[in-house]
């Protein structure tokens, strides 16, 4: 049975018949060490016929056709005119390979041409394709690679793809700027959400609902269909099917999970991440440590629906999750005392330097002004011999006070002088003024009396 083979290129469709199989056979092995030889691969092969495309538009039509599994008329008359024509009734007595098979299926639909692509066909059609300039006359070396790239760009076209180019590089060059900056800030806000289901997944559910505590007061069933909402409506609306997860089945663990077993798993995902919202919304100190025995737990359960593996329970995976953070801050603690030992003696050695400087500056003025400072002291001493003198005598009054059985009131230590004398005085000048007015007045009664009479 003869096989004609259909090529298609960028510069048009051509068709070959291969013939004299039997001197190489059927085996694909053997096809694929004789296509590199020209002069044996030529003796088999034969150029049939060639229809050129008219326009690059017409070529990009063709071929776009052709892969969708389209036979156009252009094709179809082709074949017609250079293939055998099949009778009715009758078996044909050739078949034609091509390298789909969607295109043979349409092209025996109809024109009744049987078609098949088979790793031989492939081989052939690979031949065929490496020698395909050599087949064809008056084709020059460069005509095919022109043909398959297209026409010359012009410098305005060559610019405008340079800018383009430039401009996809720096839009990926800011989209890692992003996922960075996008890392950091998961890593200080949500440690443990992200050490679980991943930087971009954890910032969606963030995002979605408003806030990392909106997030943490969410229960473990609205965050599993949190991004849903509109499905979980219209599904309560026409009394369907819920939806069983949301933003969450962007996480890996929701893909390696069976098709039976996605929800189980979006279920235990979204418990998980409503722990780790709520570790990272109220804990004091940053930790990855909560987040990254949850994703242990959730392996586990994912090893648990594969392989029948038991789980560990909640409260060891806590417990261990607990004591690593407690061994992370002593750590922590150990490595933090040395260095704060250092930083205060550095401390206390500038204070000393900083006190030996001004001593230094304070030693030269002292020598330079050394008469001002003795008539300083000596005034200074001056001072406290007045002041214990003082003292002295107020002791001595309040002694002869308290004899007399009178108190002293109001000692001034400012004024250094007492306010009972003060008063003592003048209660002695106005009893004196006093003893002088009725003296007075004696008089003046006598002399009244002396007239009297």
């Amino acid at each position: 049975m003869a096989i004609y083979l259909l090529y298609e290129s960028a510069s048009g469709y051509s068709l070959f018949l291969a013939h004299g199989l039997d001197e190489i056979g059927q085996n694909t092995e053997s096809v694929r060490n004789s296509v590199t030889d020209l002069n044996r691969f030529g003796k088999v092969v034969k150029l049939e016929a060639f229809i050129p495309f008219e326009s690059a538009l017409d070529a990009l039509n063709q071929c776009n056709a052709i892969s969708e599994g389209h036979m156009t008329d252009e094709l179809r008359n082709f074949l017609e005119l250079n293939l055998p024509k099949v009778k009715e009734g009758k078996k044909p007595k050739f078949s034609l390979g091509v390298a789909e098979p969607k295109i043979g299926s349409h092209i025996l639909e109809v024109t009744k041409i049987p078609c098949q692509s088979n790793e031989f066909v492939l081989e052939l059609l690979r031949g065929v394709r490496l020698h395909f300039d050599r087949f064809i006359e008056n084709l020059k070396s460069g005509d095919l690679e022109k043909a398959q790239l297209g026409q010359d760009l012009s410098p305005i076209d060559l610019i405008n793809v340079k800018q383009f180019a430039q401009r996809v590089m720096d839009l990926s060059e800011y989209r890692k700027k992003l996922y960075d900056y996008l890392v950091t800030k998961m890593n200080d806000i949500a440690p443990n959400l992200a050490a679980l289901i991943g930087e971009v997944v954890g910032a969606r559910l963030i995002s979605h609902a408003g806030s990392l505590t909106n997030l943490a007061k969410c229960p473990s069933s609205t965050l599993q269909i949190l991004g849903a909402e509109k499905a979980l409506f219209r599904a309560l609306k026409t009394k369907g099917n819920t939806p069983k997860y949301g933003l969450i089945f962007h996480s890996s663990f929701i893909g390696r999970a069976s098709a039976r077993n996605k929800g189980r798993m979006a279920r235990y995902l979204a418990n998980k991440c409503s722990i780790a919202s709520r570790l990272d919304c109220f804990l004091e100190k940053n930790t990855t440590t909560y987040g990254e025995k949850l994703r242990e737990q959730v392996e586990e359960r994912l090893d648990f629906y594969d392989k029948g593996v038991a789980p560990r329970k909640n409260i060891d995976v806590m417990k261990s999750a607990l004591e690593a953070t407690l061994n992370n801050d002593t750590e922590m603690d150990v490595d933090k005392a040395p260095t704060e030992s250092s930083v205060k003696k550095s401390k206390k050695k500038k204070a000393r330097a900083e006190d030996g400087e001004h001593m230094a500056e304070d030693k030269p003025i002292a020598d330079t002004n050394g008469d001002v400072s003795e008539e300083l002291k000596s005034e200074k001493k001056k001072k406290k011999k007045e002041k214990r003198r003082m003292e002295q005598e107020l002791e001595q009054e309040q002694d002869q006070a308290a004899e007399n059985g009178n108190g002293l009131i109001g000692f001034n230590a400012d004024d250094g002088s007492l306010k009972k004398k003060k008063k003592k005085k003048s209660k002695d000048e106005d009893g004196e003024d006093l003893a002088a007015a009725s003296a007075g007045k004696k008089k003046k009664k006598k002399l009244r009396s002396g007239y009297e009479e």
